[in-house]
């Protein structure tokens, strides 16, 4: 401030430069955040566009099934139902296995809940296990959860598991069945 000035010319001058520097900081900072703003809109605008084009895939209602007619050789593995009416000649990895009367396993099961009213030929490893009557089952099961109606065909030992599926310490791999 200049001397000239006296004390309460030299405040108010003061309080005006103060104001003039507080104005230019809170225009930069709002022009900043009007920016982000837009970049913002503009950012979901494009996700939104995006998300309009992109085809929708029907999720099935019911399990995914393997027909009576039908024999697959090789790896079966998805993240839902399967129902098992025809043969599956390999491995099967699924959350939920079902092998309805009729059906046929040659092979590994791996899955959270397996019934079984067919055959299975192999290792079954789950957390529950239900095997009916109608069932013939040739393997060692590995499960958390065993029910097993009258009638049922078991050959092979039954291990309990403490665990459930998914344990870092017991992953299972299909190396391990071969």
């Amino acid at each position: 401030m200049r001397q000239s000035i006296g004390l309460v010319g030299g405040l108010a001058q003061g309080f005006q430069e103060q104001s003039t520097a507080m104005r230019r900081v809170h225009r930069s900072d709002r022009s900043e955040r009007v920016s982000l703003l837009r970049a913002q809109r503009l950012l979901r605008d494009v996700e939104l566009r995006t998300e309009a084009r992109r085809p929708t895939v029907p999720r099935p209602s019911g399990p995914t099934r393997v027909g009576p007619d039908l024999v697959i050789r090789g790896v079966v593995e998805g993240r839902g139902q399967i129902e098992i009416q025809g043969k599956v000649e390999g491995h099967v990895k699924c959350r939920e296995v079902s092998v309805v009367e009729g059906g046929r396993i040659e092979g590994s099961v791996v899955a959270e809940l397996v019934q079984i009213g067919g055959a299975v030929e192999g290792p079954v490893r789950a957390t529950t296990v239900e095997i009916k009557k109608t069932a013939s089952v040739v393997g060692k099961i590995t499960h958390l959860n065993l029910s097993v109606e009258a009638g049922a065909y078991l050959e092979g030992c039954r291990p309990w598991r403490p665990r459930p599926l998914g344990d870092e310490e017991e992953q299972f791999t299909f190396a391990e069945t071969d």
